[in-house]
């Protein structure tokens, strides 16, 4: 069992909290590949305040080109395709 901390801002985790998924782009895809199912995971909020918001365990790996985040959205394309799924 591995933990990490996912960075992101608060539309970020708006968007990761409603889904509970979390998304890796092909930059750091090799995170991705290293996490594993009932790892735990910190979620770090970057702004408007810095701070741990919380924590959760993944529960399942996949890759999916549907458009979640908003930058995902403004951009019409996928940007974080590896993806997993989070119990929090």
């Amino acid at each position: 069992m591995r933990f990490y901390i996912l960075v992101g801002d608060k539309e970020t985790w708006n968007t990761s909290f409603l889904h509970k998924m979390w998304g890796f782009s092909d930059r750091t895809r090799g995170l991705w590949n290293t996490s594993r199912v009932g790892d735990f995971m910190g979620f770090y909020v970057t702004s408007p305040v810095s701070k741990v918001v919380g924590f959760g365990k993944l529960s399942e790996k996949f890759v999916d080109e549907k458009l979640i985040w908003p930058d995902e959205k403004r951009f019409r394309r996928p940007i974080w395709k590896y993806r997993i799924r989070l119990i929090t």
